[in-house]
């Protein structure tokens, strides 16, 4: 999942010839695949950042940062950009998708997780940077640590 991101984001850095720099921090204390991600909850989150946050950003410095640590008995993402923010002027750009489901599904995989889970909850937020003083968005996704049931040959 965090390599399929990190692809995923280089191809948007080409494909928008390269207006955005980006950054993937990884600062869990042991490998990352020792925990079972769900699939499909951080694209989404890329995706918007990189599609509704920086690809209008006409400023030098657009930035995509996305940071994966531990936060107690749970595992923070944090997408964060330096784009246009939640309250931009969409009227000045053009849209290729009448709606965008990307930040329902990533809450209705939250609710199907909650329901089985025991013990830590799983939740999502959406920061506007601009009540920081600055530009952007913060996506936080909190998931439970589960680990991985590695076999021998690390599968």
């Amino acid at each position: 999942e965090w390599k399929i991101n990190q692809l995923y984001t280089e191809i948007e850095h080409i494909r928008f010839d390269q207006h955005f720099t980006y950054h993937f921090d990884n600062r869990l204390k042991e490998h990352l695949n020792q925990y079972l991600i769900p699939p499909m909850m951080l694209q989404p989150l890329v995706e918007n950042a990189i599609l509704h946050g920086l690809r209008y950003e006409l400023e030098e410095g657009a930035h995509l940062s996305v940071i994966l640590e531990e936060q107690g008995n749970q595992i923070a993402i944090r997408v964060e950009d330096n784009g246009s923010g939640l309250n931009h002027d969409k009227s000045k750009k053009l849209s290729y998708k009448k709606t965008s489901f990307g930040l329902s599904s990533v809450k209705d995989r939250i609710e199907i997780l909650n329901q089985n889970a025991s013990h830590e909850k799983a939740s999502f937020e959406l920061l506007d940077r601009r009540f920081e003083g600055k530009k952007g968005c913060v996506a936080v996704l909190l998931l439970p640590k589960v680990k991985a049931d590695i076999q021998e040959d690390g599968f």
